[in-house]
C-alpha cells in the first residue's frame, strides 16, 4: 500500500548557490585496506573514466581506475563545470587523495547539463586528463521539487539518539531537558555532574578546559603549552583524575585535549604558536593518556578530539588521524574512541561542497584509517563530540541532516556545538533562547527523541545531499513517525548568522508512504518547524487529511 503527502516546504537549509553546494560522500561503506598494485615509473595514466547520474537521486557518480602501465597515483584532481548557453563554465575543483579512499566519488548536482574533468597526479607530474561526456541531469522527483520515499526495511537497524548530546550548556535537569531524553553531556570539572548524573547521560570531562583555568591566568589570559613544562602537565592531568574522583564525579569518558592547534579552545600565545609541532602533540596525548591510566587504570580516554576530520597528512594546523593512530600503535596507546569535530560546513580535504553529506564521507574515511591499525581503537568506536556549523547550526534543517548521518554512520556518542558565551553558558547550546523559551532546534532534538523505540524505515530522497531524514513505524498503534530536513546553504532571511550571499528558493516536496497496515483510511498530520533563532512554542501545523493507501 502507498500514501500520498505534498506539502510546500520553506527550505530550512536556506539559501542557493547558483549551482548545487558539493560532493557528498565518496561511498556510505568502508573502503577497506586494499593490497596495491604494481604499477611502472612515471606519471599515472587512467585506464577508465566514467561520469553518470546517479539513479534516482540529483548527483553524479565517478568512477576511475588506473592503468598499471603508469606511475602510481597519489591524487585525482577534479573539476566540475556545467555547460551554460553550450559552453562549458566552471564551477568547483576538488582533488582526491590516495590514503584510503576509493576510487569512486558523487558529487551533488542541481537539473542541468555537467562536465567533470579528471587528471590524476604523483610525485612525477601530471597524467593526461579525461573530460567526461555530458551528462545531462533531470529531476527524479515526478510530482514537486523534492520528493522522499518511506518504506520498510529488510533489516531495520534501531533509532540510537546518538546525536542527542550537549556541550557544556548550562547543564540543568528540567522539563525541557528530560523531554529530548538526552544521551550525553560533555562539559569539564566536577560541578555539574551530579546534574548529568540525574539525567542519565554519559559524561565527559574535559582536560584541556581545565587546563585552561589552571595555566591562562599566569600567561596573559593565554593557556600554557604542555611541553613548556612536562612534568607540570603530567602532574595536573594526574592530579585532576584524583581530585574528579575523590569527589565521586569519575567521568564515563576522559577526553585529553580540544582540538589540537592551539588556536582555539586552548588558545596559545602567539609566541608559542610557533613552538608548535606534530610530534609535541603526539607526545601531549601520550603523556595525558599515561598520566589518567596510572591515577585510575580503568578508566576511558578518547581523542584526538581534530577541529575537523584530517584522514592524511597536509592540514597546516592540525594532525591527521593516520599519524596519530600509527604513534598510539608504536607507543602501546589504545583509545575507547576516535573523536573529532564536525562542527564547520567548510568543506575538509577531498569534499568539493560544504553538505551535510560529507559527514558520510569523513565517517567512511575515518572507518577505513582505523582499519589500518586495528585494535588501536576499541570497536572502532566514533565520537563526534561537536556537530553543527556556525553558520547553519540553528537550522533544523540541518539538524535533521546531522541526526540522519549520525544515525547511518553508526556513531556512538555526537554533541551539539554551541557558539558563543550564551548558548555555551545557559542557553542549552542554542536550543532555548534568553529567556528559556524553546526553539525551533528544541523541537528538532525533541520530535528526533520521539523516533525512538520505533522500528527503523528507509527514506530515500530524490536530492539526499539537501533534503533527507529519518522515519520509524511502530506495530503496536499502526503509526509511521518521519522527520524530514532541508539542508542547503544557510537562509539569510531568518539566520543572521548566514554569510552566503545567494538564497534558495522555498520547494514543494512530495513524501510518499509505502504503507505496511493494510488499506483502512489513515489520518496523516503534517506539521513544520522553520529555520529562525526566536523562540517557537509548536511546530507550525501544514495540514491534517485522511487518506486512503491505495
Amino acid at each position: 500500500m502507498a500514501l500520498l503527502a505534498t506539502a510546500c516546504f520553506a527550505g530550512e537549509g536556506g539559501g542557493a548557490v547558483p549551482v548545487p553546494t558539493r560532493a557528498a560522500p565518496a561511498t556510505t561503506a568502508v573502503p577497506g585496506v586494499q593490497t596495491s598494485p604494481t604499477y611502472a615509473a612515471g606519471v599515472p595514466v587512467l585506464a577508465s573514466y566514467s561520469v553518470s547520474q546517479l539513479p534516482g537521486d540529483q548527483q553524479l557518480a565517478l568512477s576511475w581506475r588506473y592503468a598499471t602501465s603508469g606511475g602510481a597515483p597519489k591524487l585525482m584532481h577534479l573539476d566540475l563545470f556545467q555547460i551554460v548557453n553550450g559552453a562549458p563554465a566552471k564551477v568547483a575543483s576538488n582533488i582526491v587523495g590516495q590514503t584510503v579512499e576509493p576510487d569512486d566519488y558523487t558529487i551533488p548536482v542541481s537539473t542541468g547539463a555537467w562536465v567533470v574533468r579528471a587528471t590524476p597526479e604523483n610525485s612525477a607530474g601530471f597524467g593526461t586528463g579525461i573530460n567526461s561526456s555530458v551528462v545531462t541531469v533531470a529531476n527524479p522527483c515526478a510530482t514537486a521539487v523534492l520528493c522522499a520515499r518511506i518504506s520498510p526495511s529488510a533489516s531495520p537497524s534501531p533509532i540510537t539518539l546518538a546525536a542527542q548530546g550537549m556541550v557544556h550548556g548550562g547543564v540543568v535537569d528540567t522539563p525541557v531537558t528530560q523531554a529530548l531524553e538526552l544521551k550525553q553531556w560533555r562539559f569539564a570539572g566536577s560541578a555539574s555532574d551530579p546534574t548529568a548524573r540525574g539525567l542519565g547521560v554519559s559524561r565527559t570531562q574535559v582536560v584541556s578546559d581545565l587546563w585552561i583555568g589552571a595555566t591562562a591566568p599566569t600567561n596573559l589570559g593565554y593557556a600554557r603549552t604542555p611541553w613548556s613544562n612536562w612534568n607540570a602537565w603530567q602532574s595536573f592531568v594526574q592530579n585532576t583524575v584524583r581530585w574528579i574522583k575523590a569527589t565521586g564525579s569519575s567521568p564515563d569518558y576522559w577526553e585529553i585535549w580540544n582540538e589540537p592547534n592551539g588556536m582555539c579552545c586552548p588558545r596559545f600565545s602567539p609566541q608559542d604558536l610557533t613552538t608548535v609541532t606534530v610530534g609535541l602533540w603526539l607526545q601531549t596525548y601520550e603523556m595525558g593518556w599515561k598520566a589518567i591510566k596510572s591515577v585510575d587504570p580503568s578508566a576511558k580516554i578518547i581523542g584526538p578530539s581534530l577541529s575537523a576530520l584530517q584522514w592524511a597528512p597536509g592540514s597546516p594546523h592540525e594532525f591527521d588521524i593516520d599519524t596519530f593512530l600509527a604513534y598510539s600503535a608504536a607507543h602501546g596507546i589504545t583509545w575507547d574512541a576516535l573523536a573529532w569535530h564536525e562542527a564547520t560546513v567548510a568543506p575538509s580535504p577531498g569534499d568539493m561542497f560544504p553538505v551535510v553529506t560529507n559527514v558520510d564521507r569523513h565517517i567512511a574515511m575515518a572507518k577505513a584509517v582505523m582499519a589500518r591499525h586495528p585494535g588501536v581503537v576499541a570497536n572502532g568506536t566514533i565520537v563526534i563530540n561537536e556537530y553543527g556549523g556556525k553558520a547553519v547550526h540553528v537550522l533544523p534543517g540541518w539538524d535533521v541532516g546531522y541526526f540522519r548521518a549520525i544515525e547511518d554512520g553508526g556513531v556512538r556518542q555526537a554533541n551539539r556545538a554551541c557558539w558563543g558565551d550564551a548558548e555555551c553558558g545557559t542557553q542549552l547550546d542554542g536550543l532555548v533562547d534568553a529567556a528559556g523559551r524553546v526553539t525551533g532546534q528544541w523541537w528538532a532534538a525533541k520530535l528526533y527523541s520521539g523516533l525512538a523505540g520505533g522500528t527503523r524505515m528507509n527514506v530515500v530522497s530524490t536530492s539526499s545531499w539537501q533534503f533527507d531524514g529519518l522515519a520509524t513505524r511502530d506495530d503496536g498503534t499502526r503509526t509511521v513517525k518521519s522527520l524530514l530536513g532541508r539542508h542547503w546553504s544557510c537562509n539569510r532571511s531568518a539566520n543572521p548568522l548566514c554569510g552566503d550571499q545567494y538564497d534558495v528558493a522555498p520547494a514543494s516536496i512530495s513524501v510518499s508512504i509505502d504503507w505496511p497496515y493494510g488499506n483502512s483510511p489513515v489520518n496523516i498530520d503534517i506539521t513544520r518547524v522553520p529555520a529562525g533563532t526566536g523562540a517557537l512554542a509548536v511546530p507550525v501545523p501544514v495540514s491534517s487529511t485522511v487518506v486512503q493507501p491505495v
